[in-house]
């Protein structure tokens, strides 16, 4: 099971009661962006560059709650910026994870280990870390050296003490599909509970040539591999949306199915 078993219900039962009641666009997960400012500046990351005259507002627990209470999504993905240098980011989790939600905590996992004591495992609670490669490529795209290591400890750390743990990988147009392999690889010997993987979105305030795909590139990438990477891992990715990526299927864009607050 790629997800465990509570969660799967309780998405399941909330999609039910949304049909049932005839609603035909409900949200499914809730982004919430806490903070704008991030410790790293990845290569293909655009929100520091979008949020440059914000980048140190924040938003309060209140704030966040009240947000959270507004939005039926039984899913949470605390996201920003980086997420565990928001003071106070252990008490938003546990209040959120209180009112019934299933959150995914994304971070590039480089403050796991300092902060692990400000959190309680959960079945309903992932730290979701950003990895796009193995060391060297990630720490390129990151643009700093060592970070790889860092989430790779944080990951140990965090399994360790009982959390679930998922990871979150960018595609890009010079992405090695075997290196992505080798690296969920690694990461299933770490004993990682699932993978998300999807194609980098371009960005107008990011203007590194080269680094995106458009819609062929993107098909003839996912085309002959995503299928191996399937088969071998938890991939957390819908097998509906993997066929979006392979181009055999057309899908229409649901802004309300991911609403963000930030």
């Amino acid at each position: 099971m790629r997800f465990p078993l509570s969660m799967s219900v309780s998405i399941a039962a909330y999609i039910l009661r949304q049909k049932l009641a005839g609603t035909k666009k409900f949200p499914l997960v809730l982004m919430l962006e806490p903070l704008h400012a991030c410790n790293l500046t990845c290569t293909g990351c655009g929100r520091i560059r979008e949020y440059v005259s914000t980048i140190r507002e924040k938003l309060s627990i209140d704030e966040c709650l009240q947000s959270v209470d507004e939005c039926p999504a039984p899913v949470v993905s605390i996201c920003g910026g980086e997420p565990m240098i928001y003071p106070g980011i252990g008490v938003l989790t546990a209040r959120i994870l209180e009112r019934g939600k299933s959150v995914y905590l994304c971070t590039n996992g480089m403050f796991i280990k300092k902060k692990i004591s400000e959190f309680r495992p959960s079945n309903r609670f992932f730290f979701n870390v950003h990895l796009d490669g193995m060391e060297k490529t990630h720490d390129i795209a990151v643009e700093r050296e060592g970070v790889f290591k860092q989430a790779i400890e944080g990951i140990r750390i965090a399994k360790e003490a009982g959390f679930l743990v998922c990871t979150n990988t960018t595609i890009f147009a010079e992405t090695d599909m075997d290196e992505v392999d080798q690296l969920f690889g690694l990461l299933k010997s770490l004993g990682v509970d699932g993978h998300m993987i999807s194609p980098a979105y371009s960005y107008q305030a990011v203007h590194a040539d080269g680094i995106f795909m458009d819609r062929a590139m993107i098909q003839q990438k996912f085309l002959h591999n995503i299928d191996i990477l399937f088969k071998k891992y938890k991939l957390m990715t819908s097998p509906i949306y993997l066929e979006f990526l392979k181009g055999e299927r057309q899908m229409q864009c649901t802004a309300w199915g991911n609403p963000t607050r930030n």
